[in-house]
């Protein structure tokens, strides 16, 4: 599941994120990463404890995100943000446990959402691919 970390809705208000027009990027992190918690207020992404990909094709920084999309939705009563699925070809990533999204134009790398898997994960000479949350992020309210 993604979580949004608070004071990224309020970076959001304040315009700080151009959904349209700033470039977006999922970043794999180790086990050893922690979080922001929802009492910080800089929610910011950086590359200590991402992972390393011995063989295959992860960029170091994190991959761009295509085919983003900024839509409303009626039915949910809210405007979604979504993009494509990532695929990391031939991995091998000894500990990977967050898929970290976060706004590469934004001056200091906001982080938008955050998918816990649980537990750290493995793979090696594997194909990986990243399904990003439906959506990434949302704003709405209930009826």
């Amino acid at each position: 599941m993604a979580t949004v970390p608070h004071s990224t809705y309020h970076r959001i208000g304040q315009g700080e994120v151009d959904f349209a027009n700033d470039t977006f990027k999922v970043a794999l992190m180790t086990s050893s990463w922690s979080p922001p918690t929802d009492d910080e207020n800089d929610p910011y992404w950086t590359n200590t404890n991402e992972i390393t990909d011995s063989a295959g094709d992860y960029t170091a920084g994190g991959e761009t995100l295509a085919n983003q999309s900024w839509a409303s939705n009626d039915t949910a009563n809210a405007a979604q943000f979504t993009a494509d699925p990532v695929t990391l070809t031939g991995s091998t990533i000894a500990d990977y446990r967050y898929a970290v999204i976060y706004d590469d134009t934004h001056a200091n790398d906001l982080i938008i959402s955050i998918t816990d898997f649980g537990s750290a994960q493995s793979i090696t000479a594997t194909d990986l691919t990243l399904t990003m949350p439906t959506p990434i992020f949302e704003i709405g309210h209930s009826s």
